[in-house]
């Protein structure tokens, strides 16, 4: 479903919103909050409510939905006095009170039967690769196979997913997600391109060569994530995929290359952190200090309120060597430690940065 705000269009699908003069970048928590806004535009809905629907079980504080509601507002060209698009009602939430229009008109692109691949979703934005995400959109868009390197803990995914959802949204291209992160034998790893795919293979043997007929007649954008362990199954897959058909495209996220001879390597490094000393100026602006920010105040959103405060950050994010996974990590550990008791147990307890949630994947809960 697509809706139009005025001039703007919102793609729920696609997760992108469009201006008369292009694309806008929405945060993915500010998309989720506009979306349900705008569906139950016919009442104004609680904090509690937003709070629940958007966020879950994850604690949230309302200084955080506040700052996701004035994104929103920003993205539709409301600057929060006028209150023309998101209204507030004071003392209970907010009400989605500009005109829309519903638009369904986009022909499907899935064939009949078949299902529709879907790309996962992160609880926080990306941060601090936007250029990264620039370049590899136009990679891949110019070449067949682009494979994304890295060690663990660098965000490969995270950014992978954010590319797909670029490339998709500005190309006839549906994107499709294949998490390999579980699969232990390589001879696995076409059944898992064929589940992500929601292909139907009935009687057939052979679950690459139904990819290989589905992607033909419908050609997509396809995430292969998590290929170091399983290459041997990735490799061949991969070069029977863009021998068939030229209009696929394969993304993939590894520690090591496919070793493919059209391959196009991408090597990710660390994010920068700060080279002087930050501020509370100027630290939104330093990608890994704005990372760490963006766990630490949903848990407490006064973790940094003064410069020294945000030259300890900085210290923090230099000593973690600008590892997106260790500063989320240590963020998420901030309602037990202040920003000196962090960086006094880094070296002592490298378990001290470790993600107690089952939510997060086994191999990103600590630095080990």
């Amino acid at each position: 479903m697509r809706y139009r705000i005025g001039p703007n269009t919102l793609d729920r699908e696609a997760r992108t919103l469009t201006a008369a003069d292009g694309d806008v970048h929405v945060e993915p928590q500010v998309f989720d909050v506009l979306c349900y806004l705008i569906e139950a535009r016919d009442r104004a809905v609680a904090k509690s409510e937003l709070l629940d629907e958007v966020w879950g079980d994850q604690f949230v504080s309302e200084s955080a939905l506040t700052s996701r509601i004035k994104s929103a507002r920003a993205a539709l060209g409301d600057d929060g006095r006028r209150q023309d698009v998101i209204r507030t009602v004071h003392g209970f939430g907010y009400q989605f009170v500009h005109e829309v229009e519903e638009v369904d008109d986009r022909p499907a692109r899935d064939t009949p039967g078949m299902g529709r691949a879907v790309l996962p979703s992160f609880a926080q934005p990306l941060r601090g690769r936007n250029a990264e995400a620039t370049e590899l959109v136009e990679l891949i868009r110019g070449n067949q196979l682009v494979s994304i390197l890295g060690p663990g803990g660098m965000g490969k995914t995270h950014l992978a997913v954010e590319v797909a959802r670029r490339v998709s949204a500005s190309s006839p291209l549906p994107a499709a997600f294949v998490d390999l992160a579980t699969i232990h034998d390589a001879g696995a790893v076409p059944a898992a391109l064929v589940l992500a795919l929601g292909i139907e293979t009935g009687q057939r043997q052979d679950s690459l060569d139904a990819a290989v007929e589905y992607l033909a007649a419908v050609p997509h954008l396809v995430v292969l994530d998590n290929c170091e362990h399983v290459l041997g199954g990735v490799a061949p897959a991969v070069a029977r995929l863009v021998a068939a058909d030229n209009a696929v495209r394969i993304a993939t996220t590894s520690r090591e290359p496919l070793g493919l001879a059209n391959e196009r390597v991408y090597r990710l490094g660390v994010l920068p952190t700060a080279a002087d000393e930050l501020d509370l100026a100027t630290i939104d602006d330093n990608a890994a200090a704005a990372l760490f920010l963006d766990r630490a105040r949903l848990i407490d959103a006064d973790v940094v309120t003064t410069d020294d405060d945000a030259r300890l950050l900085g210290e923090l994010c230099m000593r973690l060597d600008g590892l997106p996974l260790a500063i989320e990590l240590a963020a998420g550990r901030v309602a037990a430690f202040d920003l000196p008791d962090l960086l006094a147990v880094l070296d002592r307890r490298l378990d001290v940065i470790a993600d107690r949630s089952t939510t997060r994947d086994h191999r990103h809960r600590t630095l080990r």
